[in-house]
């Protein structure tokens, strides 16, 4: 099937291949993505500043 709008929160679970990638909403291979993804957005929105610390 082909999802062409929708949020995370439309997303609970994700097969590919008959592999489970996400399961409950969170991705099972990457389990650190979440915190990555918060990483890079507080750098970004922080304009580099703490990277120059």
């Amino acid at each position: 099937t082909a999802v062409f709008a929708a949020g995370a929160a439309d997303v609970r679970h994700v097969l590919v291949g008959g592999r489970v990638i996400v399961r409950d909403g969170r991705h099972v291979t990457l389990p650190e993505t979440g915190r990555a993804l918060a990483e890079a957005v507080a750098a970004v929105q922080d304009g580099g500043r703490a990277a120059a610390r």
